[in-house]
């Protein structure tokens, strides 16, 4: 079953010299334990390259208390990188093909 993110969003970007930061939150949905919302964040990076590299995570989870990747944040970080793209497409176009 997949993970359901009950709410999600772009919390805060950040320009820095090596390219843009983004940061999101969200609440997950746990499947094993009924009522219980996980609350995530994710920061990831976007480089001038446009190469993408997840930063940094938490999770409200067991399994990141245990220092895993958990399915919450591997959701969020699929989610953010669909809306990073998005904005990027929109914001800077990038172009078709090899690019030297």
């Amino acid at each position: 079953m997949s993970v359901i993110l009950a709410l999600w969003r772009l919390n805060r970007v950040s320009v820095r010299r090596k390219g843009i930061v983004y940061e999101y939150v969200a609440y997950a949905r746990s499947e094993s334990k009924p009522n219980t919302l996980y609350h995530s964040v994710i920061r990831v990076a976007v480089s001038p390259s446009l190469r993408t590299s997840l930063l940094s995570f938490t999770c409200e989870c067991d399994a990141f208390v245990y220092g895993l990747l958990c399915k919450h944040v591997r959701a969020l970080y699929n989610k953010a990188i669909k809306d990073i793209r998005s904005r990027l497409k929109y914001d800077f176009p990038i172009p078709e093909g090899d690019v030297a």
